[in-house]
């Protein structure tokens, strides 16, 4: 394993620049020591900070049992999970979060994925990536004890900022998914396919493959005002290794005006195309590859009939969608 690309950004206006012309991560060493809460003298204090700008609203957290030492996973038979859900207000959360920080024989909790502005008003006021606000991010928080992801890849971009604690990312480029063992994608943890593969202690008699994973990936850790570039798709672990962790993400879609789930494409794919006969799914790789992933040239169409062929029409988008709503409904 090789370590992640490290830079400081003394003129962050470039910020977007810098990562718009890269497909591979990249660490912006104190990106965000400026931020009000990245300044507070330790974690407590971070927390109290955190605190101060709390809604009244609920928030979703989990509770991973000590005997999974902070891993969030299936449980043994693939039936559901090792860890426990519930919602709470954000208060009880983090007395839980605080007392088990102070005992290695507790349970971990954590708050996963949660909207900022949702749950902190105010908060980004001094505490932002103003260069991203042209991108029309979704900002979320993440909130842990020491607990660990298994590797997963998301679709949007992403700049993962450290405010408190610290995080280590394993990252793998999106082509080493065979390499990962992948779980089920209609039984996942947070609605993302997980590597089955435990990463702190991988079992290569069942897994032998993911060696040759490990050979490509890169480490990324992170300390209070650290940021993560993690472009799209790259699958990535993340450990949380403090007692109290927390971390901000902006996401950002290219083109999201027009566009609906991926995923959801492939497992219609995988729904209808899979158990073709090869001779047929070989010819609809053709149609795939001409259609979506190569860069056809369709000039021989007039361009007021190139319909879904034209990036510029959106009402084409919107008929394909509710032509696509009506024939699943049937």
């Amino acid at each position: 394993m090789q370590s992640v690309e490290q830079t400081s950004l003394n003129d962050t206006s470039k910020l977007i620049e810098e990562i718009s012309q890269r497909a591979e991560p990249i660490i912006f060493k104190g990106l965000a020591n400026k931020w009000s809460v990245v300044q507070q003298a330790n974690t407590t204090k971070a927390i109290e900070y955190i605190a101060q700008h709390n809604s009244t609203v609920p928030i979703g957290m989990g509770t991973v049992p000590n005997a999974a030492k902070g891993r969030l996973f299936y449980n043994e038979d693939f039936s559901g999970f090792n860890f426990e859900r519930k919602s709470c207000s954000f208060n009880e959360f983090l007395t839980l979060l605080t007392h088990s920080a102070q005992s290695t024989d507790e349970p971990q909790h954590y708050m996963g994925s949660t909207n900022v502005e949702r749950l902190l008003p105010g908060f980004r006021q001094n505490n932002n990536v103003d260069e991203l606000n042209e991108l029309t991010p979704l900002v979320s928080m993440w909130i842990s004890n020491k607990t660990m992801v298994a590797a997963h890849q998301d679709l949007p971009d992403n700049l993962a900022v450290c405010i408190a604690g610290k995080r280590r990312f394993t990252l793998f480029p999106p082509e080493m998914i065979d390499n990962l063992y992948i779980g089920p994608l209609d039984l996942t943890p947070a609605g993302q396919a997980i590597s089955l593969v435990d990463h702190q202690h991988p079992d290569f008699i069942r897994f032998p493959k993911y060696k040759t994973a490990l050979q490509h990936a890169l480490v990324a850790e992170l300390s209070p005002g650290d940021a993560l570039f993690l472009p799209s798709l790259w699958w990535h672990s993340v450990e949380s290794l403090e007692p109290i962790n927390v971390l901000v993400n902006y996401w950002w879609q290219a083109d999201s005006d027009n566009l609906g789930a991926p995923m959801d494409a492939l497992m219609h794919a995988i729904a209808n195309i899979k158990s073709l006969p090869q001779h047929q799914k070989k010819a609809l790789s053709e149609l795939f590859n001409h259609y979506v992933f190569a860069q056809s040239d369709f000039s021989h169409i007039p361009e007021n009939a190139q319909g879904l062929l034209n990036p510029k029409d959106k009402m084409a988008i919107r008929k394909l969608r509710t032509m696509l709503l009506n024939k699943l409904n049937q």
